[in-house]
């Protein structure tokens, strides 16, 4: 019961402190978060034998890692939509 009450904790402050950061952020970088949350997605799909280990690891990562990336510039393209 207790993660129940945490899960629904997290997602409230999660949407609460998206909703007041909306304006700061870009619409480029949303769309590059969202696009390594599906590569996240994808992954866990198809191995769906990962049996818990580090998946919000591995999801905390990339979205980390495609945003500093992408600040800063690290492969010398900006981003154009797909």
């Amino acid at each position: 019961m207790i993660g129940v009450i945490v899960n629904f904790l997290a997602i409230a402050a999660g949407g609460i402190l998206g909703t007041l950061l909306k304006k700061g952020i870009s619409e480029r970088m949303t769309k590059i978060v969202i696009h390594a949350l599906a590569l996240c997605v994808m992954y866990i799909g198809i191995s769906g034998a990962l049996k818990g280990q580090n998946t919000l690891v591995l999801v905390i990562s990339m979205a980390a890692g495609t945003v500093v990336g992408e600040l800063l510039d690290l492969d010398g393209t900006s981003y154009k939509s797909c």
